[in-house]
């Protein structure tokens, strides 16, 4: 297992992410949180896909400052820095050549889609936890990516808004409801479930690739 802290550039300053490579490993999942760096249930969910074989890379996608202030409009930046750690990913010699996929969490849940949308087919896969779909509505249409969105039975709020992004969607697309399961899904069990349907979902659609062959990257005007 190779591990690594890796900063990315953003706004002009740095911010580190947390990034674990399994031997072999043909796929890296960016995570997609606010402070998922630090979050119990982030790290939880990186562990089950390493497990599996999967790369993953972890960073705090805003500072606790923007968290507490954070505003509807501030989506369109916070989009911006996740797509920038996704082109600085696959600029990168030693990881130019893994499949991209995103694990999004909460607000991170609606970036993921947001970004996802934009880079087309060149994002793999998407899973969401508790995503707040409501932030992405205007990118759902767009979405190439085969999107899997996870949600707690009990989170009702999140629960309305995942039904209705999920018939918004077009790609290939599956809405699993986690039974007894509340927002972040801290009930015994739950969150390992999750972790074992995100499993599934990268593994169905990210199998790797051939290292001799670029990955292909369409990168949209402008950014």
């Amino acid at each position: 297992m190779y591990e690594k802290k890796v900063k990315l550039p953003v706004d002009g300053w740095f911010v580190e992410g947390d990034l674990v490579l399994p031997v072999n490993a043909g796929s890296i999942i960016i995570f997609s949180g606010a402070v998922c760096r630090y979050d119990p249930q982030a790290n939880q969910l990186a562990r089950y896909l390493n497990e599996a074989g999967f790369g993953t890379l972890l960073f705090n996608l805003m500072t606790t400052r923007e968290v507490e202030g954070f505003r509807r409009q501030d989506i369109d930046s916070i989009t911006e820095r996740l797509l920038a750690f996704t082109l600085w990913i696959h600029s990168h010699s030693e990881y130019r050549n893994l499949e991209i996929g995103y694990m999004g969490l909460n607000i991170g849940g609606a970036v993921a889609l947001r970004s996802a949308g934009e880079l087309g087919k060149a994002i793999k896969a998407v899973v969401t936890q508790g995503a707040r779909t409501d932030l992405a509505l205007g990118a759902l249409s767009a979405m190439e990516s085969p999107t899997l969105l996870i949600v707690g039975e009990l989170d009702f709020q999140g629960l309305t808004l995942n039904q209705k992004a999920f018939q918004q969607l077009k790609c290939k697309k599956q809405l699993v409801v986690i039974p007894g399961g509340s927002h972040s899904l801290p009930e015994p069990g739950k969150l390992e479930q999750a972790g074992k349907d995100a499993t599934t979902w990268f593994k169905k659609h990210m199998s790797g690739i051939d290292s001799e062959k670029p990955l292909q990257f369409d990168i949209p005007k402008g950014k």
